[in-house]
């Protein structure tokens, strides 16, 4: 992910994931609580979340997500029909949701908000578009103990 840093997007690790382009405040899961302390600590418009449990992440899709930020609020890929929010592009516009919807409740479901909010352009990217970057989609592998680890490099 570091290699990823420029002068229009910084990097920073806290606990259970990257998020490049905010500053040093820490957030919470952004799985499950979507806190936005990520968006507030940021002058960028948006951040690519990144989990710390997806260890074989493409630098290649990364910065093909990275570059719908010109044309989406949004842009998460879908994998077995489900939006892959730990590994997603969000936009600053999406805050002012996320931020109304957190008032009322302590954890927020990014896929629920994501896919009711029609005021976001949400770009959904295919299987069939992230294949052309990483083809057995492994940058979705999420490793969270030894065995998993082990039982993934059973199958390359």
């Amino acid at each position: 992910a570091n290699r990823l840093a420029d002068s229009r997007c910084g990097v920073h690790r806290h606990r259970s994931a990257w998020a490049c382009g905010c500053g040093d405040r820490p957030f919470g899961d952004p799985a499950k609580s979507g806190d936005p302390a990520v968006y507030e600590t940021t002058d960028k418009d948006h951040v690519l979340i990144l989990s710390c449990d997806l260890p074989f992440v493409d630098g290649r899709l990364l910065r093909f997500i990275a570059g719908m930020r010109h044309d989406f609020d949004c842009a998460v890929p879908v994998v077995n029909g489900r939006l892959q929010t730990t590994l997603a592009l969000y936009g600053k516009k999406f805050l002012a949701t996320l931020k109304e919807n957190l008032k009322d409740n302590n954890s927020v479901s990014l896929t629920e908000l994501l896919k009711n909010d029609r005021s976001i352009s949400l770009r959904e990217i295919t299987e069939d578009e992230l294949k052309e970057f990483d083809r057995n989609l492994s940058s979705f592998t999420d490793i969270d103990t030894p065995e998993e680890l082990e039982d993934f490099k059973k199958r390359l």
